[in-house]
């Protein structure tokens, strides 16, 4: 079964003052390059990495790997659009799409494939996200290839929340521990405050 992982690395970073949260450095290296390191570590067979403001600066802190970038034309759209974009530069064999948020620090190859293991054990037929002991949703998640269509036609900046109660029988959450699927960084002071937290 092949799982394409579609990266998001264009966004705004409007709430990170001037620079892109995504370069920013935390454990020696750029936020970025360890959401990718993750992620090429898994299980997944293609990664698509989408980028959009500073794609130069963001390619050069990514670094060599096993993926490949395509641009976002309209970044400002939000993150439906990179959602898009993404999906639109998949292979034609995709039977599940994991949608990885590049803020993400402690994302881990380990939760990645906890995901993909729950996704296979339905067949590619759920959504399939971690969720905490209190039922807080995280990331990244695994979506089937039978909702592509309806993914390429959000708008806006919400993602694909929208979809969640429409499909809830589809719906796969794999419970986790830990901050690494909840911890996000939108500002330096979570640059500052939130990395202390990490596990």
């Amino acid at each position: 079964m092949t799982i394409s992982a579609v990266v998001l690395a264009a966004g705004l970073s409007s709430r990170f003052g001037n620079s892109n949260k995504l370069l920013a450095d935390v454990g020696g290296r750029p936020i970025i390059a360890g959401v990718l390191g993750a992620v090429s570590g898994s299980k997944v067979q293609e990664i698509v990495l989408v980028t959009g403001r500073d794609e130069g600066r963001m390619l050069a802190a990514a670094g060599p790997g096993r993926w490949r970038h395509i641009s976002n034309p309209e970044p400002g759209m939000g993150m439906s659009s990179s959602i898009r974009v993404g999906l639109s530069a998949l292979s034609d064999n995709a039977r599940g799409a994991l949608i990885v948020l590049g803020d993400m620090p402690s994302v881990s190859s380990a939760l990645i494939d906890r995901l993909i293991a729950a996704f296979e054990a339905k067949a590619g037929e759920a959504i399939v996200y971690p969720v905490s002991p209190e039922g807080r949703q995280g990331h990244p998640v695994l979506w089937p290839a039978a909702l592509f269509p309806e993914l390429k036609i959000l708008t806006g900046d919400s993602g694909a929340k929208a979809l969640f109660s429409k499909y809830a029988s589809l719906i796969m959450p794999v419970p986790v521990s830990g901050n690494a699927a909840f911890l996000d960084i939108d500002t330096v002071e979570d640059l500052k405050s939130k990395i202390s937290e990490r596990d």
